[in-house]
């Protein structure tokens, strides 16, 4: 379960949105956390959308796993397999949204994997 913790930064307008964009705009989580080294708001939440983006990239590979088997189903494979994507983007889609609301509102969700970007990233 991710853990929820209350912003321990002071951020301004500018970095809420920052932080916002950085989990609608995927790889721009990359770039603002090359650019903003000095706002610790934004760095960490480009961190914990780095995260979300490793984890959506496992699921679109568990994915393709699973439309590969349904596959070999004539018509139901294929209708279960849009069913499965629907949902799965759907998903996505949602905790996409909400991770921007929380970080727009000065909260965080650590997402499960962001200890490990953060420290690969710091020792880049």
């Amino acid at each position: 379960m991710p853990r929820r913790t209350r912003a321990r930064f002071k951020e301004d307008d500018d970095s809420r949105i920052l932080a916002a964009i950085s989990y609608v705009l995927g790889i721009f989580a990359i770039v603002l956390y090359l650019v903003k080294k000095d706002d610790e708001y934004v760095k960490d939440h480009s961190i914990n959308a780095i995260a979300w983006g490793i984890w959506v990239i496992v699921g679109w590979i568990v994915m393709l796993i699973i439309a590969s088997i349904l596959s070999i189903i004539p018509f139901i494979g294929f209708a279960l397999s849009a069913i499965l994507w629907a949902l799965f983007d759907l998903g996505v889609l949602v905790i996409l949204v909400i991770l921007a609301i929380k970080a727009y509102n000065g909260e965080m969700i650590h997402i499960p994997l962001y200890n490990a970007v953060r420290n690969a990233i710091k020792n880049l």
